[in-house]
């Protein structure tokens, strides 16, 4: 689109340019726009044919004039006008005498109308079908914590959850709770690991990248699984999500764990790290914790946490015991 560039206060704007670039801007560097000088608005005032006033208005610059011109109208004057973006709404609500509406994407810099029918507007922007490790999810009945993406051999992608929070007959996910939003089902259960697979619907994807948080200014890349046996005793591992907030638990050890699988006559051996998670006592991991990942310092996934022993005098009291990742490794997955 042709540009002109006016710096004489007698110019009149040529009709056919869209975009009117003067020797000043009316829109900051970060997106918002700015109310003219006195100087600047002599400039303004002026630019127009049969113009008899100029006004700003949010992101708006009105000018009034006592005949149309013809079309096409310019566009933006000094970068001051409604953007050209094409944004999707995707609700409307009105709220306390306002219009509350979102929006599925908010790009820096986009100009969205001040009022609409003369009421008030405020605009967020939808949460994003992005989804990623330590969100809350949840059953028909219980609450807990997606894990990480994993891919298989054949390149299908699934996300790890915590097999018992998904009894038989409630496989269908939920986020945040039972009346959100759908994202799947359960596909596949690993026996008694405690470890179950879930699909993404169409139009959710995840990302294996942690939340921002206060203690955590970067997110932190989840890039494979790691064994623990390259961990050394008192090693940190974390775990974030929205029960228990971003926390820290020392690696005691390793635990082999003997369960039935589907005949009586034959056990496996579920592998659970020992980890000891008390670092004040009303930091400890709550309910809805379980599935949440567990990685180290690098981004490695150790293990899925899985219970905490909580009461009784016996030796574990206080203790947390988590199913290794390497149970996903031994079968083929790996994070993508």
């Amino acid at each position: 689109m042709p540009t002109k560039t006016l710096k004489q206060v007698d110019t009149l704007i040529d009709m056919s340019v869209r975009h009117v670039v003067l020797d000043f801007l009316l829109v900051e560097k970060n997106g918002i726009s700015r109310e003219p000088s006195n100087e600047e608005f002599k400039v303004l005032k002026g630019l127009y044919p049969n113009q008899v006033s100029i006004e700003t208005h949010g992101p708006c610059l009105h000018a009034r004039v006592t005949e149309l011109p013809s079309r096409p109208w310019p566009i933006s004057v000094a970068e001051f006008s409604e953007r050209q973006m094409s944004v999707a709404v995707a609700s409307v609500s009105w709220v306390l005498g306002f219009w509350v509406i979102a929006v599925n994407d908010y790009p820096a810099g986009l100009h969205l109308p001040h009022e609409i029918c003369q009421i008030v507007s405020f605009y967020h922007a939808e949460p994003r079908d992005t989804l990623r490790p330590g969100l809350m999810i949840a059953s028909a009945d219980l609450l807990s914590t997606a894990g990480v993406m994993v891919q298989d051999i054949v390149g299908s992608r699934y996300v790890t959850v915590a097999s018992h929070a998904f009894p038989e007959g409630q496989e269908i996910v939920y986020h945040p709770n039972s009346d959100g939003r759908i994202i799947d089902k359960i596909v596949r259960r690993f026996g008694s690991s405690g470890i179950a697979l879930v699909e993404l619907s169409p139009g959710i994807s995840f990302e294996n990248e942690t939340f921002q948080s206060s203690q955590r200014e970067e997110p932190i890349r989840l890039s494979k699984i790691g064994s623990a046996v390259n961990l050394r005793r008192a090693d940190f591992l974390t775990m974030d999500n929205p029960f228990s907030g971003t926390m820290d638990a020392f690696y005691i050890g390793t635990k082999f764990h003997l369960v039935l699988v589907e005949a009586e006559d034959e056990h496996r051996w579920v592998k659970m790290n020992w980890l000891w998670p008390r670092q004040l006592d009303q930091a400890l991991p709550v309910d809805g914790s379980c599935g949440s990942a567990m990685f180290d310092e690098n981004g490695r996934v150790i293990c899925f946490f899985r219970l905490l022993v909580a009461e009784g005098d016996g030796f574990d009291r206080g203790y947390a015991f988590a199913v290794a990742a390497t149970e996903l490794a031994g079968v083929g997955y790996i994070l993508v």
